[in-house]
């Protein structure tokens, strides 16, 4: 990075990351800028760039993207003011000063250039100089000469036009007088402050309201601006927004301070009180903050929310992916997939071996009792032939019926082998996939399924790098936020994690190969062309005779490449696998009916579905059970701490046989007895003097429960 930009660079950060040092901030910035890839430098530069962790590096690269858009946007006002030949030494200073792209847009204002407004159609006809006037004589800078605002008003009159009586100039003098206090840099600096910091949202019931509407909670809801540019209410933020544009909610915003920001606005159009340009002017600056001001601002301020929220939510469905990518792989074993199906529909299984290659597959029935008998024996006496390490089986309608079956199977066979399973939503999206279609082109996408399952036991990340990434962000609102944004930060995330993990030249696939630094999918595909043709890599330098394989990009890979046998000539990577061993879950319960749950015990579980409403999680029972957001424990944030998948304890609160429903929470019993209200109501506050109990006190309004 050139000295000059370095140097902006750091102001930049001192002004907008002040909360973590500069000096490795912008030393990761200046890696980037020569080539390097992310999981490069945290490799060869870590003691460089410490105390920084990835996902602050992360948003450091993010921030230098911000800087140089803003750099690019200032140089753009200097050029069109310039070309006005209106710059001054003045408005260049507090354009270079200015790190904020709204910011930027006041300043620039009022030389941009309009359409057809009230104003600029006042100025055509000639008024600017009446307005120029009535300004001058409301700042004490000419002297009204006895004249009144209808007399000087009288002569800018023109026949025939839209300014015929002394009234209509007036209006259009007063057009010109709003335009110019609007654009006020200042002023409207003040009303963005007060909005963002003071200010509330404001939601009401919509035109288009349904009678059963999901947006009924917010028919009467009032939420601080601050509250909510805060991570944990991004999806309630994009809810909101998502009512109002269906009609079924108005959102506004409630204007703080109004009266004093009023004051301002006057006080800036005219500062002698007893002018005859005093009530004019007084109107404009009333019609510019209500008019003008106030609805720009609010409109950037839901620009601001919404880019806010999505960044938020980008940056989540990004850690949940490491998280996932990231899980310990069960290793290179002979495994069994299970795919239970849909109701109606019969199971299919499929054995891999391995290294991941099927070997076998069949549909078998599952859910019918007396097919299923018929099937074990032959069953049985397959599994006398081949040893199998695990059964894996999918997470769905049926799947908990499949791992019952199993189970009791293996046990009456005395066969010690874990039943595990999976819960990967992109199982299905894969089934039906170009990548699926040519990996497997003769299985029907549920012995596919079964074999993405076995396959995803053996190694997370080798299947995963295999689904589209906008199918791997999980969670609310996820085909709703800005595609590119979103691809890019999660393109970053998978690269990065495929880099931890480094790629075997000889076995990774295409999908895999593509997600290393300096590689891509014309790349992969010449790798594995290469492979196929010519067989198995023997040492590094032959990746130097593909042609679609650059110096660069063979330099980019090859700190995260292996071949057995061959010594990296960067250096091997880390001999132990950063993501840990892998460690079979155990129920606590085990295939108990739900009225056998024990109701009051803490016992394990895996979460399975993550909603706006609560977590569900498979503890082991027929039903999975579910935490409302009531029953997590204060300061638990289900956007930043859990995934599909995770472990997770819990306490089984109830069961509703009648319902078929299962009651989970975080908070033991002895918590939640203390949190119980006493009985006969509401408590009051202490009485009055006179005896009257006072009302209860109400404490601030808390964002609805989801």
């Amino acid at each position: 990075m050139e000295s000059t930009q370095q140097s902006r660079f750091s102001l930049y950060l001192a002004r907008t990351r002040s909360e973590l040092p500069h000096a490795p901030q912008e030393k990761f910035v200046e890696l980037v800028k020569t080539g390097l890839s992310i999981p490069a430098i945290f490799r060869f530069h870590a003691a460089e760039i410490a105390p920084l962790t990835e996902d602050q590096a992360l948003d450091t690269l993010a921030a230098f993207e911000t800087f140089e858009e803003v750099e690019r946007h200032q140089a753009h006002l200097l050029r069109e003011i310039k070309a006005q030949n209106q710059l001054t030494p003045e408005l260049e200073e507090k354009i270079l000063s200015c790190h904020q792209l709204s910011l930027l847009e006041d300043i620039y204002l009022p030389f941009k250039l309009k359409g057809r407004t009230t104003a600029t159609l006042a100025k055509e006809a000639g008024l600017a100089a009446f307005a120029d006037w009535i300004w001058s004589v409301g700042h004490g800078l000419v002297d009204a000469n006895d004249a009144s605002i209808e007399s000087k008003a009288a002569e800018f009159v023109k026949a025939d036009t839209s300014y015929a009586d002394a009234t209509s100039v007036v209006n259009g003098a007063l057009n010109i007088l709003v335009e110019r206090i609007a654009e006020n840099a200042e002023l409207r600096g003040l009303v963005r402050t007060t909005l963002l910091k003071k200010s509330k949202l404001r939601s009401e019931k919509g035109p288009k309201a349904k009678e059963k509407s999901k947006f009924q909670r917010f028919f009467n809801y009032r939420e601080p601006i601050g509250s909510l540019k805060k991570e944990s209410a991004s999806q309630r933020y994009l809810l909101l927004r998502k009512g109002w544009a269906a009609n079924e909610l108005v959102l506004s915003f409630e204007r703080a301070e109004e009266g004093i920001l009023t004051e301002a606005f006057e006080n800036f159009a005219c500062t002698k009180k007893d002018s005859i340009s005093a009530e004019i002017l007084a109107r404009a600056a009333r019609l510019a903050l209500n008019g003008n001001v106030f609805t720009g601002i609010e409109h950037d301020a839901h620009k601001m929310l919404k880019e806010q929220a999505e960044d938020n939510l980008i940056g989540f469905f990004a850690r949940s992916l490491r998280k996932r990518l990231l899980q310990p792989a069960f290793g290179k074993k002979t495994v069994l997939g299970i795919d239970p199906g849909i109701e109606g529909k019969s199971a299919c299984l499929a054995l891999i071996d391995p290294d991941g290659k099927p070997l076998v597959h069949s549909d078998f029935p599952l859910d019918n009792e007396e097919a299923w008998n018929k099937f074990r024996p032959d069953f049985e006496a397959s599994l006398e032939k081949i040893q199998i390490s695990a059964v894996v089986v999918l997470h769905g309608s049926k799947g908990k019926l499949a791992r019952r079956r199993f189970e009791s199977l293996l046990k009456d066979k005395g066969i010690a082998v874990p039943v595990i399973m999976v819960y990967e939503q992109a199982t299905t999206i894969y089934s039906t996939s170009s990548v699926a279609k040519e990996e497997l082109p003769e299985q029907e996408p549920g012995v596919r399924r079964a074999i993405f399952g076995a396959r995803l036991l053996q190694d997370p990340i080798r299947e995963l790098v295999k689904v589209d990434p906008k199918f791997l962000a999980t969670g609310a609102f996820q085909f709703e936020i800005q595609s590119g944004k979103m691809g890019k930060a999660l393109y970053r995330t998978i690269q990065n994690c495929v880099a931890k993990v480094g790629v075997d030249l000889n076995q990774g696939s295409r999908s895999i190969l593509a997600y290393l630094p300096g590689f891509d999918h014309n790349v992969a595909k010449a790798v594995i062309a290469h492979r196929k043709n010519r067989g198995n890599f023997t040492k590094f330098e032959e990746l130097k005779a593909i042609p679609e394989v650059t110096e660069k990009a063979y330099l980019a890979a090859l700190p995260f490449l292996k071949i057995d046998g061959a010594a990296n000539p960067l250096g091997e990577l880390p001999s132990e696998d950063p993501r840990g061993p892998y460690k079979v879950f155990e129920y606590g319960i085990s295939n108990a009916a739900l009225a056998e749950a024990p109701v009051g015990t803490q016992v394990p579980g895996i979460i399975t579905n993550i909603t706006s409403f609560g977590v569900f999680v498979d503890v082991g029972l027929e039903q999975d059970g579910l935490i409302h957001v009531s029953e997590f424990s204060d300061g638990n944030n289900l956007l930043d701490e859990l995934s599909v998948g995770d472990e997770f304890r819990v306490w089984i609160q109830g069961v509703n046989q009648e319902k078929n429903q299962l009651s989970l929470s975080t908070k033991s019993p002895e918590e939640r007895a203390k949190r119980r209200p006493p009985r006969g109501g509401q408590r009051r506050g202490p009485p009055r003097g006179d005896g009257e109990a006072r009302p209860p006190r109400r404490g601030p309004r808390r964002p609805p429960r989801e």
